[in-house]
């Protein structure tokens, strides 16, 4: 990960001798070994080291630069302890995530290194259970930008009559909106003996955190008759 070099191949023993060292990109220079003929540290400051009155052998060390992992996420969580930075090594980082209570993964997400734009199923792979793995060839080279949005889960609503077989109306309705019927008010055909009047739903309305059943619900009352009681002749003789 570097070019390594130093003033002059041999230096007489109490010469002062500066090294010189160029990281690759992506790298960063981390120090300095110096060792003398008998495997001695021989003490480097500000790349310079007196040579010793034997052969020396040099080590550069670089470290990885490592790019932060930024995250802009909407009504979704962190599903563990995911990595913050990656560098050039990293070809295969393994991320997860959850949505909040009552919202949904979305089925694509932004992934951004620096600001190029990756590209789904070939630098990365993102799962709607909230799986990333971003396997991007050649490591990661810049800041990467994960944009993930969830959006609020849908429910069916069925409304059906009071015999559980007739359909009346099928809606959909976000999670934690509480559910109306659309059209006008249920009605049941009277019989010979009793009336009906709609007076509600069962179970009762409320907040959709799942699909759900609604049944109509009808009063039930007896029906009143007027019986007229009439002469031979046409005259109404009582009612009752």
């Amino acid at each position: 990960p570097s070019t390594n070099s130093t003033n002059m191949p041999t230096a007489p023993a109490g010469t002062v001798v500066t090294l010189s060292v160029k990281a690759n990109a992506h790298y960063t220079f981390s120090g300095w070994t110096v060792l003398d003929g008998e495997a001695n540290d021989i003490s480097v400051t500000n790349d310079q080291f007196v040579m010793p009155a034997s052969d020396v052998e040099e080590e550069a060390t670089f470290a990885e630069i490592q790019y932060a992992i930024g995250t802009t996420l909407t009504h979704v969580t962190p599903a563990n302890d995911n990595p913050k930075t990656a560098g050039i090594s990293d070809n295969d980082i393994l991320m997860a995530f959850d949505a909040e209570t009552g919202y949904q993964l979305p089925t694509t997400i932004e992934v951004k290194m620096g600001n190029a734009l990756l590209i789904a199923d070939d630098d990365y792979e993102w799962t709607e259970n909230g799986m990333l793995n971003i396997v991007h060839t050649g490591g990661i080279t810049a800041p990467l930008y994960i944009t993930i949005t969830a959006t609020l889960k849908q429910y069916d609503i069925l409304f059906m009559d009071d015999d559980q077989k007739t359909e009346l109306a099928l809606v959909q309705v976000s999670h934690g909106e509480v559910p109306s019927y659309p059209n006008a008010t249920p009605t049941k055909p009277s019989t010979d003996q009793y009336d009906y009047t709609f007076s509600g739903w069962s179970p009762a309305l409320v907040a959709a955190v799942d699909d759900a059943i609604y049944v109509a619900v009808y009063t039930q009352t007896v029906r009143q008759y007027t019986v007229t009681f009439v002469d031979f002749d046409g005259k109404v003789l009582d009612k009752q």
